[in-house]
């Protein structure tokens, strides 16, 4: 189940990208969907904290006499890294909106989902390995997977911030090269 809550964050990036023309809309949508899950979350344990059924994503937290178990607290932390990580993608709307960028180029769809890929890969590579291997009991016991799959991660989150830094300066720089012709 926990698997599922970064997929819930392309849904509304895949809307804005048929139905509107504007990337800073689409790069909105990143920071926007992540703080939906986040509340969605919230949301859904304080729900079933007070006794009540978490409608209606309860499905996804652990039912039982504890509902503040530690996958509660573990679904709430993993939704609040979400967020934490995609607000980032404010800077590039708001150099979007600000030099007045009034259509969707090619590159910055491009730039959006490579961000967007890099960014949950970083996130989720080595979480994921986790759970395929299983957690060790020490530190030194980690599987060699896991060394190479959070080195991976590690470049994709610097990949993930160089698309960031490209995407939010490419519109500044067409603009500048608009007034220089």
């Amino acid at each position: 189940m926990i698997s599922t809550l970064p997929l819930l964050i392309v849904i509304l990036p895949l809307i804005l990208a048929v139905t509107t023309a504007r990337a800073a809309w689409l790069w909105l949508s990143l920071p926007l969907g992540a703080g939906l899950v986040y509340a969605i979350t919230q949301y859904t344990a304080a729900s079933l904290a007070a006794g009540g059924t978490g409608w209606p994503f309860g499905w996804a937290f652990p039912q039982g006499p504890d509902s503040l178990s530690l996958t509660s607290f573990f679904l709430n932390a993993e939704a609040r890294r979400l967020v934490l990580s995609m607000l980032p993608a404010i800077l590039p709307a708001l150099a979007l909106f600000g030099v007045g960028h009034p259509e969707r180029a090619r590159w910055d769809l491009a730039l959006f989902w490579l961000f967007a890929i890099f960014a949950l890969a970083n996130l989720y590579g080595p979480t994921l390995a986790l759970g395929h291997i299983g957690m060790p009991r020490r530190y030194a016991e980690y599987d060699e997977l896991l060394e190479r799959v959070t080195g991976l991660a590690q470049f994709a989150g610097f990949l993930a911030l160089a698309t960031l830094v490209a995407a939010t300066l490419r519109p500044i720089f067409l603009v500048i090269r608009r007034r220089m012709a």
